[in-house]
């Protein structure tokens, strides 16, 4: 990881999606660690792994965005939260004044919401 690189927790259940994000993330200079569900993000970081920001999608196959978010940040307090969702019946679930990012995006639009 580069000095000024940020460290991103990528939580995406479908593995395409999961594989382009992490590419579009490492072209923006993230340090990523991608995972396919909550409970394994949750792992990671509760498990003394420092990420600078959650990527989480909504609608996971095992807990939702926004319980992963809810963990994390009680484990790591400091990490920044990003959702992404596809869903629109998802978007009433996003926490007021979270940053959401609304499937599909485009590459300016990640990194506007990553502030890379």
């Amino acid at each position: 990881m580069g000095p000024h690189a940020r460290r991103v927790l990528l939580v995406e259940d479908d593995p395409h999606v999961r594989s382009a994000l992490d590419r579009q993330l490492r072209v923006l200079g993230c340090d990523v660690i991608a995972v396919g569900t909550g409970r394994e993000a949750v792992r990671v970081v509760e498990g003394g792994t420092r990420v600078e920001i959650l990527l989480t999608d909504l609608d996971l196959p095992d807990i939702d965005g926004g319980a992963v978010a809810r963990a994390v940040t009680v484990a790591a307090p400091a990490t920044r939260v990003v959702f992404m969702s596809g869903g629109a019946a998802l978007i009433p679930r996003v926490p007021a004044g979270a940053i959401l990012l609304r499937k599909p995006f485009s590459h300016a639009a990640l990194a506007a919401a990553l502030e890379v």
